[in-house]
């Protein structure tokens, strides 16, 4: 199973891929661009139109477990345990995002086209703080993997935190071994996707 440090290099590896069946194709209704907006499910700032469902790449909203449902079902992942990292799945996930990806992910086996389509939807300022951060880190640190830089896309403010803090540190070696710590929180959540 991915870890998110995994999908987030594969978030900026992708093509941003918007669909999210398996074939590529994109399911729901049209409109949007992808997984914008933060209107309720089948608006057409969501990618579903105005008779469409909601979400990434159009594909209509769904719960947590018809997702963890699915997934079992399509892709081989363990229905009780996606069922059981919802809670720290809610709170890892930025909001604005968290339906469509849920939506995505529901509809197909392709993590990376769904985690892809969550950077259509413009970070907070929070996130975009970050990102300079990062990015500036980046140019400090040889070894800094830039992967790290993606998470504003996925992450809530409050679960960005600790890879803030890890960013505001001066010396390089310190910053991986904080980055480590940061990311240990998230393998212990990161069998729902």
């Amino acid at each position: 199973m991915k870890n998110l440090s995994i999908l987030a290099a594969s978030f900026l590896m992708t093509t941003f891929a918007f669909g999210c069946s398996d074939d590529g194709s994109s399911s729901g209704g049209s409109g949007g661009s992808g997984a914008g907006g933060t209107g309720s499910a089948g608006s057409p700032s969501q990618g579903g139109g105005d008779s469409g469902g909601g979400g990434a790449g159009g594909a209509a909203a769904s719960s947590f477990s018809e997702m963890c449902e699915a997934r079992s079902a399509s892709c081989g992942t363990d229905r009780t345990l996606c069922l059981a990292q919802e809670g720290c799945a809610r709170d890892f996930l930025r909001d604005e995002i968290e339906e469509s990806l849920v939506a995505c992910l529901t509809a197909g086996c392709d993590e990376d086209a769904c985690i892809g389509a969550t950077s259509q939807v413009p970070v907070s300022s929070a996130g975009a703080s970050y990102q300079t951060a990062c990015a500036d880190k980046l140019t400090e640190c040889a070894n800094f993997a830039d992967d790290v830089c993606a998470n504003a896309y996925l992450l809530s403010d409050e679960a960005l935190a600790p890879f803030s803090q890890c960013l505001a540190l001066p010396d390089c070696a310190e910053l991986d071994l904080c980055l480590g710590t940061a990311f240990e929180v998230f393998d212990s959540c990161e069998s729902w996707i």
